[in-house]
């Protein structure tokens, strides 16, 4: 079950105050600290942080290359990008190394709905106003609440696995509802225990698209 890509629009709404534009400062969202540092053993329901930090960067050309030097030749600088993602509002905040204020934008995804929090993890290519940029690293708060939430989903999925195992062929029965292979599962041993991948990394949408074809495929036993 593939997640298609984005797009994303430039916005001109007042913020809440939460999430007014603040000085970029990576000690604030915890970028200098230990990424797992306190994360809960027990998965739980995670408390949602108002913000959640992502970087980006990559290389552009010099418009004009040294002397003796070609375009073309890679010779360039790295830009930074980091994107704030403003849990109230829905809306991302953008800022470039060069950018006086951030930039406000909705990134939507490819049925048209706005992007939403467990869309989010680092990996994930967005659509930001025309350029594909992955979320290369994410500050600790950040991978604190997706490792969590991810790790919850997962449980979740994995009762509900378990439950439509006693009625029937759970693996056949969720390839017919559209999932041929469960998320986070090895392909050569599918009955091993899954984990999240750490660091941020792990996709809780599609463990929420899954969660949903369990439960859907659950319903006509529960009758």
């Amino acid at each position: 079950m593939a997640l298609r890509s984005s797009s994303s629009t430039l916005v001109n709404t007042p913020l809440s105050p939460v999430s007014q534009p603040r000085a970029l400062d990576g000690r604030e969202h915890g970028f200098l600290d230990d990424p797992t540092a306190n994360l809960s053993a027990a998965p739980k329901r995670p408390p949602l942080p108002e913000v959640l930090v992502f970087q980006s960067w990559w290389n552009e050309e010099d418009s004009k290359p040294p002397p003796n030097m070609r375009s073309g030749d890679g010779i360039g600088r790295r830009r930074q990008l980091e994107l704030r993602y403003l849990t109230r509002d829905g809306l991302f905040q953008m800022v470039t190394d060069d950018a006086v204020v951030p930039l406000s934008l909705r990134v939507d995804r490819a049925d048209g709905e706005p992007m939403g929090p467990h869309d989010l993890h680092v990996g994930r290519k967005l659509d930001v106003l025309g350029r594909q940029t992955t979320l290369m690293k994410a500050s600790a708060k950040t991978i604190a609440w997706i490792d969590a939430e991810a790790k919850r989903l997962l449980r979740r999925r994995t009762a509900l696995y378990d439950e439509l195992g006693r009625f029937c062929d759970a693996r056949r029965a969720l390839a017919g509802a559209g999932v041929p292979r469960l998320y986070l599962a090895n392909p050569v041993a599918p009955t091993d225990k899954c984990e999240i991948k750490q660091g941020g990394a792990t996709s809780c949408a599609r463990l929420l698209a899954e969660i949903a074809a369990l439960e859907s495929l659950l319903l006509g036993y529960r009758r």
